[in-house]
């Protein structure tokens, strides 16, 4: 393109559908469409706050920053990912056809297991979903279920539920390899329990422990809709 001028000569190259000379050559219509496409890059359409100040780069009203960088045009040259050319240019034996080719490593991106530290500050993620429960969540299928999920827990772990006074409510000794543990909100003798405040805590053996606090309101069981 010469310069920018909106698209206006990109666009009279495809309007005229004759012949035209381009520099020391005559283009065809086919030929010129394939080159405007090769030179057309990136194509978006910005959107712009027009009460923002865009005079600052680094102060810019906006949490989002994008950034194209490449340093071959995406296009299909004579010269591109040469193995080995001849004395006057000509590939002999070009790679991938000599379409565009990117490399990237992976190289100290490897996921290490058994990391201590790694695990110690994984607990930190251990919820338990909903908190707080108010009568009724996505889990439950049925105004017969009740259920709420710890999450983010570790392949080991025994899971302790109290009440705030210290009376043990339920226990699950987790040993699998699923993130979560599904509480069906019933104690021990698989009877409801009362709507309140209740301390967790999770113990995971070699690792460490973690404490929650959940709060949970259950609706009445409803007996009459069947």
């Amino acid at each position: 393109m010469p310069a920018y001028d909106a698209g206006l000569y990109m666009a009279d190259m495809l309007n005229d559908t004759t012949t035209l000379n381009y520099g020391a050559s005559n283009l065809s219509y086919a030929n010129r469409k394939k080159y405007n496409w090769l030179n057309a890059v990136w194509v978006s359409i910005p959107i712009n706050n027009s009460t923002a100040d865009l005079s600052d780069y680094d102060n810019i009203p906006c949490d989002v920053r994008i950034e194209i960088r490449i340093a071959n045009p995406y296009w299909q040259g004579k010269y591109e990912y040469a193995v080995q050319p001849d004395t006057i240019g000509n590939i002999i034996y070009p790679q991938n056809n000599n379409l565009p080719m990117f490399k990237f490593g992976t190289a100290g991106l490897a996921p290490e297991t058994n990391v201590q530290d790694v695990a110690e500050n994984a607990l930190d993620l251990i919820r338990i979903v909903p908190n707080p429960y108010y009568g009724h969540n996505a889990y439950e299928l049925s105004q017969l279920d009740y259920m709420v999920k710890f999450t983010n827990l570790p392949e080991r772990c025994d899971i302790s539920i109290y009440t705030v006074n210290g009376t043990l409510v339920r226990r699950y000794i987790k040993d699998n390899e699923l993130s979560y543990q599904d509480w069906n909100l019933k104690n021990e003798h698989g009877i409801l329990i009362s709507s309140g405040v209740y301390i967790i805590h999770i113990n995971a053996p070699g690792i460490g422990e973690k404490v929650l606090k959940w709060i949970g309101s259950l609706r009445p069981m409803d007996m009459t809709n069947f």
